[in-house]
């Protein structure tokens, strides 16, 4: 058969089979707009990443105990993987973290699972008092793809308070991995010892906190200040109230108990605010709000967890929320997607 004949043998089937010419011709196009609607929309595609960051959170210890004790030990261990480029680490105030990056070429899941065995065997070298490490893969869903702000004429600890509510409501929600929250003051309780009461009986502030953590408190982080200095401490079980604190016993001298109220004083309030955000719609001056970064899970659909959470949002307005306090949209990248 010539190849004229096999031309013309070609388009006489789709013309003597007209239904299913037709089938065709419109189920492609068809086919192809029911995909794309279907499928999940990104702002920002998954896109592998050769980097991972250990954490190792350190309550109460200096930038200079936490470099020796924590970063420079678990670096040292570090540096030895293969297929590491390089390694640089930030110490601060009760946190280290290190920033590990890969050879590109290699698997970094694989990579990943070998940065975490070695901080694991490694972890036996770190203070008592120091928290486990933790080690997270990098990837473009620890972005935040959507940051609302909670403001109000309002003290801010009580803005904080329906911002804690929101965040709540919001992570229910099916799609979002988690909910960061900036700004604001949370409930803190205060211990000023006096440093020459702890002279006379012969103590030291590291036994005024340890009797503390071992009382076993579940009130929420709060200090010890002494001399100028600041260590955080933990409460977390039996301890309900600030007179719980003030009997909790230190140690005997002699067969006469020492407690906290023979060497501190107490108070309850809020934590110094660290981190301050204000917002302003550009002719009112700013004001003190909370922000909320929501982050979604991986492969979720932007848009539709986005639409999600205003709705949400939108019934915490009107059926939870006073009128007094104010839930705004900072930045929205399902917006970007939409246009």
């Amino acid at each position: 058969m010539s190849s004229d004949q096999e031309k013309k043998s070609f388009w006489e089937f789709f013309i003597r089979n007209s239904t299913f010419t037709m089938v065709i011709t419109v189920g492609i196009p068809l086919f192809g707009i029911v995909a794309a609607l279907q499928m999940p929309r990104e702002s920002m595609p998954e896109i592998t990443i050769p980097i991972g960051i250990v954490s190792t959170p350190f309550p109460g210890a200096s930038p200079e105990d936490v470099e020796s004790l924590i970063t420079t030990r678990l670096e040292d261990k570090i540096i030895g993987l293969e297929h590491v480029e390089s390694v640089s680490s930030v110490s601060r105030q009760g946190i280290s973290a290190i920033t590990v990056e890969f050879d590109p070429d290699q698997d970094v899941d694989k990579m990943i699972a070998a940065l975490k065995a070695t901080v694991e065997r490694s972890s036996g070298d770190l203070p008592s008092d120091a928290e486990d490490p933790t080690v997270q893969k990098i990837s473009f869903s620890d972005v935040p793809f959507l940051t609302l702000s909670v403001s109000g004429a309002l003290p801010i600890p009580e803005v904080k308070q329906y911002a804690d509510t929101v965040k709540e409501e919001i992570e229910s929600i099916s799609g979002v991995s988690i909910v960061q929250l900036f700004g604001g003051q949370e409930d803190e309780i205060q211990v000023l010892v006096q440093a020459s009461a702890l002279e006379s009986y012969g103590l030291s502030l590291s036994e005024v906190t340890a009797a503390i953590r071992s009382s076993n408190s579940d009130i929420p982080i709060g200090s010890i200040i002494t001399g100028g200095e600041e260590y955080t401490v933990q409460f977390a079980g039996r301890i309900k109230t600030l007179e719980d604190i003030l009997s909790t016993p230190i140690r005997s001298s002699g067969e006469i108990p020492i407690f906290v109220r023979d060497v501190a004083k107490i108070t309850a309030g809020y934590s110094e605010q660290k981190k301050s955000v204000r917002i302003s719609d550009g002719v009112s001056p700013s004001e003190p709000a909370v922000s909320l970064r929501i982050f979604k899970t991986s492969g979720g659909d932007v848009t539709r967890i986005a639409d999600a959470i205003l709705a949400r949002v939108e019934e915490l307005k009107k059926d939870s929320l006073p009128a007094s306090v104010d839930i705004g949209v900072i930045e929205n990248m399902a917006e970007y997607i939409k246009t």
